[in-house]
């Protein structure tokens, strides 16, 4: 302290002596206890020996600060480094200077982030006083630091907080020691888990302490609930079982200890290996049960061999070339059958069998196959050691390493001797049979063949030099499966009859009626069969042909008489409706309803056609059509229904003759076959319709069957489509098959395309190949005339009626009633009768008739064409309308033909337009 003025000097001089004179005093009182004063306004003043203490705590700390082996830092409250002493300077890489006044979090590792933010916050909130974590810094060699922090407030005398202490260590060593130990301890469990053995460990006292996953698949439990409990529970480790003497030994020794035993209760053989250990045991099981098969497989396979009757003989690969492979093996049938020893064969060829008489085509052969590393069959005449012949029939595989390459080949041969000299004899009878006209054929239970008549030549075209020796299969190009079960059946019961099927050496298939027969050697043993084939292709051709035509006859009438009945339902339900839709408010529900119900009497009518269609019970009404014309009016349609990816070319042939046909069902027939086309193209195409004139002579006719001879029109319908195989394309015409997926057809379009041409008096073809479009073909019946002018299309404001009087005749009464309301709110005057006799006496009472409106199939014996010929007798200016659900093939056709027709079930419109047609028609 200065003092400025002089005179001041004594009065202060005396105020120190009584400062300290007062603070002696208050020592003595206070027995040296009390550090500080207070004043009355608060200040704080501290007594001597209080500052002398203080001096010496602050430069014990500072000593502390200076010295420590960690690092000491400090931060005011806005985190802003005070001091940090050199160990932490050291550690971060940074002098005290860089340090001062920069805020600490700036030194942290961003890759590392910590917990330490959010817990000085909570100091900061007087949540906590402080707080230890682990961070890790950026040093200012860009390097990383791993540490401990202990982090405290500091607080000034009201509590407030003034700023952070942290102690720092370095714990880089301790996190890289802890790193390493938990890479190391993820590579044992990843060597662990990777063992494909069952593994497990076991403590002193027996208890699984780690089970793998292949030990717990073995034990059928989980790992978390094997572990703890005792491995002597488990079935087949008890103590009197193999593994668990063997865990006993183990550790009663301390050595390694193992055996092989079957696993109880899981059909598996295991070995297994008890390691000692420090805690326990280690134990590793390995699945067995593989080689002990292969083991036991090998001990029978060697059993057979020494006993088969057959002669195995193994060589060498090599050398094929003289003096050839060396034998390495052969069995016990090898020495009784040749005469030599094993010890006389081994390291030698087998060329030692082979005499003057063994034929050197077949050894070429032989060798040219083993050359190229493929197995062999052949026979040969072989030499025993006394020089005695005998033939053998031998096939040679090879063996390979798992390279690829041939290092053995295994010959197993069967004597043949008693065989072939059947062989001979039969060979000399075989020429008597050459000028058979049937196929006659030898061959052995092997399927090669030794005899090929004359008429085999014939029924399959090949040559006899060219199958002799050859597998049957081959030559008769016919199922192996089936020529298989047949040797068999042959060979146990000595005889076999049936039909197969073959094919020509051009491709053409075939069925035969096979007859074979044993022929037994003098022993009794099979000698050779003796097949005798004749052709019946044509014959099951026309037989089948005649099934078809049946099956659709049954399924025709089957059809008719239930769509005779179903017609005439769905004429009242389609009339009925049709007139509740007029009698009802468009917005009406029930208008809604009845339009339902009309849409779906239309499907169910649509249905029902096309049934008629394929069993030729549609009811038709051919006339003469320029077919050319009718394609042309196509055109259009077709564009709308088969899109733009589609591309119709039409060909019309000039000077085309007229058709006999049904118009709008052959309409509908272009059109199956086209949208059938358009499905065959998914992703576009060529379709092509073409006309032309044909003339179908009388073979042709005979057999394709009922079919006549003479001019047709040609309609071909051709697609660059998809195709058929040859097993799709036999069934196109079967009604209800399909290759569509459900809901995408019903089957029976080219079925009804079938059946309206045959009922027509025409014909149907179809030709196609996979991958190589389709071709349909339709032959249409010619008419005698020239071809019926179409009639103009009238508009009307509804349906027309008149006042003329109408005889309905209809068995059916809800139909009879229905038509016969139609016609009266039509105007005209209608008599109802139930059959044709009580339409008779209706017409002879009354004369004044000018309409016959009658269902074709009628009860009672008379038909309606037959009603209405009776009836012009009567009437001879009365005019006729039939009608019908189906063409019952009636006895007069022609005259049925000459008379107006209306399908049922017909419309109210459609029945107004036919009836005014009829009465307007000259009688």
């Amino acid at each position: 302290m200065t003092l400025r003025q002089a005179d001041q000097e004594p009065e202060l001089l005396a105020l120190i002596g009584t400062l300290h004179a007062t603070q002696r005093r208050l020592v003595e009182l206070t027995g040296g206890q009390v550090d500080a004063l207070i004043d009355p306004s608060g200040q704080r003043h501290l007594l001597p020996v209080a500052q002398e203490n203080m001096l010496r705590v602050a430069g014990t700390l500072q000593n502390i600060f200076r010295n420590a082996a960690v690092g000491i830092v400090s931060t005011d409250e806005e985190h802003r480094i005070r001091e940090a002493n050199p160990a932490f300077c050291t550690m971060i890489g940074y002098p005290a200077e860089a340090l001062l006044g920069r805020h600490i979090a700036e030194f942290d590792d961003p890759a590392e982030p910590s917990d330490c933010a959010a817990l000085v916050r909570e100091i900061k909130l007087g949540l906590r006083q402080g707080f230890v974590s682990e961070k890790r810094f950026r040093t200012g060699a860009g390097m990383h630091v791993w540490t401990r922090v202990s982090v405290s407030a500091l607080l000034d005398g009201t509590g407030a907080l003034q700023g952070l202490v942290a102690i720092v260590e370095d714990i880089s060593g301790r996190k890289a020691a802890e790193a390493a130990n938990q890479q190391l301890t993820a590579r044992l469990a990843a060597t662990i888990a990777s063992i494909s053995d069952a593994f497990f460990t076991l403590d002193a006292a027996g208890r699984f302490t780690h089970v793998n996953d292949r030990a717990a698949l073995a034990f059928g439990l989980s790992a978390a609930a094997l572990v703890g409990t005792p491995v002597g529970a488990r079935p087949g480790f008890g103590s009197s079982d193999p593994f668990g003497r063997t865990l006993r030994d183990a550790a009663a020794r301390r050595s390694l200890q193992f055996c092989e035993a079957a696993l109880p209760g899981s059909g598996l053989w295991l070995e297994m290996r008890a390691y000692p250990a420090a805690e326990g045991l280690t134990v590793v099981l390995h699945d067995i049960t593989e080689r002990r098969r292969r083991a036991e497989w090998q001990r029978l396979l060697e059993a057979c061999i020494a006993q088969l009757n057959h002669i195995v003989l193994i060589t060498e690969a090599g050398p094929l070339a003289e003096p050839g492979p060396r034998i390495v093996f052969v069995n016990d049938a090898f020495e009784r059958r040749t005469g030599y020893a094993r010890a006389e064969v081994l390291g030698r060829s087998p060329r030692l069998l082979q005499g003057p008489k063994t034929r050197r085509s077949e050894l070429d052969r032989i060798r040219t196959a083993l050359e190229a590393g493929d197995p062999v069959k052949a026979e040969l005449l072989n030499y025993t050691k006394s020089g005695e012949e005998f033939w053998i029939e031998m096939e040679i595989v090879p063996m390979r390493a798992a390279c690829g390459r041939v290092t053995h080949w295994v010959a197993v041969e069967r004597e043949i001797t008693e065989r072939r000299r059947y062989q001979t004899q039969l060979e000399q009878q075989a020429a008597l049979l050459e000028q058979v006209q049937d196929a006659i054929i030898v061959h052995g239970a092997d399927r090669r063949i030794r005899y090929w008549n004359r008429g085999a030549q014939r029924l399959y075209g090949w040559e006899a030099e060219e199958v002799l020796g050859e597998p049957l299969p081959a030559a008769l190009g016919g199922a192996e499966a089936a020529l298989c079960e047949a040797v068999e059946a042959v060979l146990s019961a000595g005889s076999w009859t049936g039909q197969q099927q073959h094919r020509h050496r051009g491709g053409q298939p075939l069925v035969v009626e096979a007859s074979w027969t044993l022929v037994r050697q003098e022993d009794g043993a099979p000698g050779a069969i003796l097949s005798v084939h004749t052709d019946v292709t044509q014959r099951l051709e026309l037989e089948q042909k005649l099934r078809q035509a049946q099956r659709l006859e049954a399924v025709g009438q089957l059809t008719g008489g239930v769509a005779h009945d179903f017609n005439n339902l769905l004429t009242v339900i389609l009339g009925n409706a049709e007139m509740m839709v007029e009698g009802l408010e468009p917005a009406s529900e029930l208008r809604q309803m009845a339009e339902m119900s009309m849409a779906a009497a239309g499907r169910a009518a649509a249905l029902t056609s096309r049934l008629l269609a394929f069993s030729r019970r549609q009811a038709l009404d051919p006339r003469a059509v320029d077919v050319n014309a009718l394609l042309a009016g196509l055109v259009q349609m077709l564009e709308r229904t088969l899109g733009e990816q589609v591309q119709i070319v039409i060909r019309p042939a000039p000077d085309l003759h007229v058709a006999l046909i049904d118009a709008p069902q052959l309409e509908t027939a272009v059109l199956n076959l086209c949208i059938n086309a358009r499905d065959a193209m998914p992703e576009g195409g060529r379709l092509t319709i073409e006309t032309a004139n044909a003339r179908l002579d009388a073979d042709y006719a005979r057999h394709e069957g009922e079919l006549a001879p003479g001019d047709y029109v040609m309609v071909q319908v051709s697609d660059s489509g998809s195709g058929m195989p040859p097993e799709i394309l036999a069934r196109a015409f079967e009604p209800f098959f399909t290759t569509k997926e459900v809901g995408q057809g019903s089957g029976l379009g080219l079925s009804t395309v079938y059946g309206f041409l045959k009922q027509s008096g025409g014909h149907v073809t179809i030709h196609s190949q996979p991958a190589g479009g389709t071709r349909v073909r339709m032959y249409l019946p010619r008419a005698q005339g020239p071809a019926a002018r179409p009639e103009p299309a009238r508009r009307l404001a509804g349906p027309r009626g008149g006042t003329e009087r109408v005889l309905v005749v209809e068995d059916d009464g809800a139909v009879r009633d229905y038509a016969g309301s139609l016609l009266r709110e039509l105007g005209y005057r209608v008599t109802e009768a139930g059959d044709a006799a009580e339409a008779l006496r209706i017409l002879r009472a009354d004369a004044g008739f000018d309409l016959l409106f009658t269902d074709i199939v009628m009860p009672g014996g008379r038909s309606g064409p037959q009603l209405a010929a009776l009836a012009r007798q009567l009437q001879p200016r009365l005019r006729v309308l039939l009608t019908s659900g189906y063409d019952e093939r009636l006895p007069e056709p022609d005259a049925a033909l000459a008379l107006p027709l209306i399908n049922k079930p017909y419309r109210r419109h459609q029945l107004a337009e036919k009836v005014r047609e009829a009465l307007d028609a000259t009688p």
